[in-house]
């Protein structure tokens, strides 16, 4: 059933264009599937997303799917938070030994990406602890806080801040290279 565009209704192919795009983001393969034709998927999908009737559907749809699955701006704000301001010392004991996973608190539990363990088995005498290596990765911190200064509307304003948080970072990073080092060569 066809439905009159000047009205802003869409039209089934068209609605079946806003389900498939929301799949992907992919406007020309969201054509394709909604049954455009291949060679004119490309033009025909850029068309479509000009639309304002189609971007509105677009927005409805996408609050709809947000809804459904508990997303919120705040929810998104908190995580990219977790990962933008997480703090490494809170990923380790006194000793310099990683803590468990089981006590991070949730806000350093979500800025891990992965952590790897490899156990070296010891050699030599009965009873001698075995050793085990950690790799940790943390989600991108930069681009955790880049994400949140586009969101929040601070382009302007904290350019100049980014480039020293980005210093100061990778002096971080290569402070507790060092302190890995060291740990490393009194296990050894």
């Amino acid at each position: 059933m066809k439905n009159n565009l000047n009205h802003g209704e869409l039209n089934s192919r068209q609605l079946r264009f806003i389900d498939e795009y929301l799949i992907d983001l992919n406007a020309t393969q969201a054509a394709i599937r909604a049954g455009y034709s291949k060679k004119t998927a490309a033009e025909q999908g850029f068309a479509l997303l000009r639309k304002p009737q189609i971007q509105q559907a677009i927005q409805v749809r996408q609050k709809e799917l947000a809804n459904k699955a508990g997303v919120t701006r705040e929810r998104i704000v908190s995580e990219l938070a977790k990962i933008a301001f997480c703090d490494m010392r809170k990923l380790f004991n006194g000793d310099g030994s990683m803590k468990l996973v089981a006590d991070l608190d949730d806000d350093t539990a979500g800025a891990l990406a992965s952590v790897e363990t490899a156990e070296i088995k010891a050699t030599g005498e009965p009873g001698q602890p075995q050793n085990f290596t950690k790799k940790i990765r943390l989600w991108d911190k930069l681009g955790a806080l880049e994400k949140l200064i586009k969101h929040l509307g601070l382009e302007d304003v904290a350019k100049p801040e980014l480039e020293a948080t980005t210093e100061a970072l990778d002096d971080s990073f290569d402070k507790l290279r060092e302190a890995f080092r060291k740990r490393l060569a009194q296990v050894d």
